[in-house]
């Protein structure tokens, strides 16, 4: 495996003594707690009220529902006049009755899921099974000290796919058939130093300026108007863990003003591959594959500048610049509202990259990387929801993007899209309806249309759903031949000093675009029912038919849920 020659001498040692730091004040916490304990009985723990964090970005002001006024049933009461009761002399009065033990504290809670997944075509078949168990322990004597854990878990229960067809996915990227991640693994404690909270173990990191999972800590403090957050750790993404990836980061936010809040965040993390891209001159001439070139280490630098400012009590405004290595790299503004009058929710935002990105450090799996540069662009978006009446509510989103290098030989093209989303509540009893109609306009000529539509019903705790749905495509794909390329090689092999690339015949005849047009109609069925408390099945069967060789597609997911 290829070693960063970059990596800063101080990290580890500086995430040992952090880690033994923290470790030595769990422990006099918890020492502190147990001193304090009596042996008799225990008055309840009474905990601070959760604080609530301020999320990376505001969210989005939902349209306001209109809900039918809940009529109950007239509970009975004790009549005004009661019957003299006949006291007992006070002789043989009855004991009071001593109090039994309180019901001991549940100490775990959690969810299980379990999904089989079964698709096939013509030619293929592919049958999964996927499951994920969360779990939460709480200690009853520590109510400050929590631990979470979640494991997913994926096995092959039918042979895999060709690479070429249509069911063959990430998971079968892989040579086993069963595999296992553990995505969350770690303790938490609350106060250990003033209004905080500390986590050590594997863990999601949200609130940084990125989305990362490491194994390493996260501590938070909240302190008047200020709320402070530091993590660091190995990163450890969905498909793989190596611990040569670093990551650190922290941020801060002040409450200048009741309204006002200002943030400032910074993040670091490496990222050592196995090895580049290769290619021979033997693989050009026989016409093989392309494999890209990459870089075998990356390292990013990011930080970010925020500003939320609420201008009443129906508008939000948020800000955010975003820095790479020092340079800007994103823009983003967001306003959120809502306007009384007309009973109308809105979001207006605007995202500029300023600079291109090209291959990053990536958090989410070790096959996905952006491999070609990802050019400049501005992109437009709003979105209205209004209720039309106590049962129909509407909803119009509109985007624009505009990209400063626009071709139809890259795949960041100029395009607009609008979508119009349509639900009637209760149109007969117990029964919804969603209608939605969207509509993608790329540039060349290029697009997408999708009109889809569903209706459910409910019978106390079974929801039945059938829904249809039809899409139209009509894009570019770009074709290679190999000949061109052979013949340059040859003539760079076969003549002295012929330089790579100067063969006109490669830039005319190597590549072209073939226009594709496709229409997709599909037919889909849903049922959840909660059949106990805490307990329910789903089962989704979809049928898909295109212009594909291998079309039609079938796919059934059947599934259960445990909450305890």
């Amino acid at each position: 495996m290829a070693t960063s020659g970059r990596k800063s001498g101080w990290i580890g040692p500086a995430l040992a003594l952090l880690t033994a730091l923290c470790l030595v004040m769990c422990c006099a916490a918890f020492a502190q707690d147990a001193a304090t304990q009596s042996p008799k009985a225990e008055a309840p723990a009474k905990e601070a009220p959760p604080v609530e964090k301020a999320p990376a970005e505001p969210p989005p002001v939902e349209a306001p529902k209109t809900e039918a006024p809940t009529t109950e049933a007239p509970k009975a009461e004790a009549p005004a006049t009661e019957a003299p009761k006949t006291e007992a002399p006070a002789a043989e009065a009855p004991a009071v009755p001593v109090p039994g033990p309180a019901a001991p504290k549940k100490w775990f809670s959690g969810r299980y899921e379990a999904t089989v997944d079964a698709e096939w075509d013509k030619d293929d078949s592919a049958a999964g099974l996927n499951q994920t168990l969360k779990l939460d322990i709480t200690p009853p004597k520590y109510p400050r000290l929590r631990v979470h854990g979640l494991v997913w878990t994926n096995v092959n229960l039918d042979e895999n796919p060709s690479e070429n067809s249509a069911l063959h996915d990430l998971n079968y990227a892989s040579d086993s058939d069963v595999r296992a991640r553990l995505l969350d693994l770690y303790i938490e404690y609350d106060d250990l130093w003033g209004d905080s909270t500390l986590r050590f173990g594997r863990q999601r990191i949200l609130e940084s300026l990125t989305t990362t999972r490491i194994d390493g800590l996260y501590f938070r403090q909240q302190r008047a108007r200020w709320d402070w957050y530091v993590f660091g750790g190995a990163r450890a993404s969905l498909y793989y863990d190596t611990h040569d990836d670093l990551a650190v980061g922290g941020g801060v936010s002040w409450t200048p003003l009741p309204r006002t809040r200002l943030a400032l965040d910074a993040y670091y993390a490496d990222e050592n591959r196995d090895e580049g891209g290769r290619r021979t001159f033997w693989e050009d001439l026989a016409g093989l594959s392309f494999p890209r070139r990459i870089e075998t280490d990356l390292s990013d630098w990011l930080a970010s500048v925020s500003v939320w400012q609420r201008i009443t009590d129906d508008l939000t405004l948020f800000g955010r610049l975003r820095f790479k290595d020092g340079k800007p790299d994103e823009l983003l503004l967001n306003a959120t509202g809502f306007v009384p009058q007309w009973d109308l929710t809105y979001e207006v935002r605007y995202l500029n990259r300023l600079k291109r990105a090209g291959d990053r450090v990536d958090d989410l799996t070790a096959y996905f990387r952006i491999l070609d540069y990802y050019e400049q662009y501005q992109d437009f978006f709003v979105a209205l929801h209004k209720p039309v009446t106590a049962k129909i509510t509407l909803s119009l989103e509109g985007e624009i993007r505009e990209s400063e290098e626009d071709s139809w030989g890259t795949g960041n093209r100029d395009y607009q899209r609008f979508a119009l989303i349509g639900g009637v509540d209760d149109i007969v009893k117990d029964t919804n309806l969603r209608l939605a109609l969207e509509r993608w306009n790329v540039e060349d000529g290029e697009g997408f249309w999708a009109i889809t539509g569903e209706a459910s019903r409910t019978w106390g705790g079974l929801e039945l759903t059938v829904g249809t749905a039809y899409e139209r495509y009509k894009d570019r794909l770009v074709e290679y031949r190999a000949w061109p390329g052979i013949l340059n090689q040859a003539l760079v092999w076969a003549v002295p000093g012929y330089y790579l690339t100067s063969n006109p015949l490669v830039f005319l005849f190597d590549d072209w675009a073939v226009e594709t047009r496709e229409d997709i109609y599909s037919v889909y069925g849903r049922a959840q029912w909660e059949f106990k408390q805490n307990q329910a099945l789903n089962l989704r069967v979809t049928y898909e038919e295109d212009e594909s060789p291998d079309s039609p597609y079938w796919r059934v997911l059947a599934g259960y849920t445990l909450h305890f």
